[in-house]
């Protein structure tokens, strides 16, 4: 019957990880506590306890319900402790996560400790090139970025990358995301060549996966027809703003914020090229579209 039982636990954790990546933190819920509540009515190891905890804090986490998350973080960091099992693996993954936590609090002395950890524990494990390594370099650099230390933000973007291209190639879905992290840095300190290459590589990556018309390609455009009229390019803004536009009419049925927004921008170009009478023409589509 305890086999059983912890099959059941196991399975509600499945699913349960299933709703969470589908938005559905409620139902995600749900099943995480029916998986603790099975957890410790058998006295399963603390490790496994752990797991469920960490579970339990980042969906709060993804909620936004960072006062919850930390208290099954803690949870998770007191299990840990506890087990007899050897933890490291699990122990790097939690640490890599509650640094996350910490720095979605602004809690920037946590966060590094947490994260600095976390990549201590997985190097050593995995080594500093595996792809284990990507995520703790990502966080890490999305922390340097928020503090201002551009040089080590790139550092780490670029650890990212080339661990990202030497074990998966050079057209994997997840360098869309770092490409893009890149370009928003180099717009942030205005070296906006390097922002617009690592925008249109970010681009070729999300055209080849998904496809011209989704919603990737959609924030591509988008993101690129600001750098470009920020640069006074408009003719060239407008065209990948309009472009954008095109996607999300075909991609969504009826009236979508991602619509309005494009308005919006469009407005912004008319309005940036003094054609003021325009610019109220599609500012007043985007606010009756909200």
């Amino acid at each position: 019957l305890g086999v059983v039982d912890k099959n059941l636990a196991s399975s509600y954790t499945c699913l349960g990880t299933c709703y969470a990546n589908y938005g559905d933190y409620t139902k995600a819920l749900e099943s995480f506590f029916s998986a603790l509540e099975i957890e410790q009515a058998i006295g399963v190891d603390r490790a496994d306890m752990t797991i469920t905890y960490s579970n339990l804090a980042s969906t709060y986490a993804d909620m936004s319900d960072y006062e919850s998350a930390k208290k099954y973080y803690d949870l998770a960091i007191e299990a840990l402790d506890s087990s007899k099992q050897d933890n490291s693996v699990v122990r790097a993954t939690l640490y890599n996560s509650i640094g996350t936590m910490y720095h979605a609090l602004g809690n920037i002395t946590e966060s590094f400790y947490y994260l600095e950890e976390s990549k201590s524990l997985k190097s050593d494990i995995y080594g500093e090139d595996s792809p284990m390594m990507i995520g703790v370099y990502n966080n890490l650099a999305n922390l340097y970025m928020d503090i201002h230390q551009w040089d080590k933000a790139i550092d780490y973007y670029t650890k990212a990358i080339d661990v990202t291209v030497s074990n998966y190639g050079d057209k994997f879905p997840s360098l869309s995301t770092l490409y893009s992290n890149l370009a928003v840095l180099y717009n942030t300190i205005q070296e906006l060549n390097e922002a617009y290459k690592y925008h249109m590589m970010s681009l070729e990556i999300n055209e080849e996966v998904y496809g011209e018309y989704s919603s990737h390609v959609f924030t591509n455009y988008i993101n690129i027809g600001t750098l470009l009229k920020e640069c006074s390019l408009y003719d060239d803004a407008m065209a990948y703003y309009q472009a954008a536009l095109d996607i999300a009419q075909t991609i969504y049925d009826g009236p979508h914020t991602d619509t309005a927004a494009i308005y919006g921008h469009i407005g912004g170009v008319y309005k940036a090229v003094n054609d003021y009478e325009l610019a109220i023409e599609w500012y007043e589509k985007s606010q009756k579209m909200y």
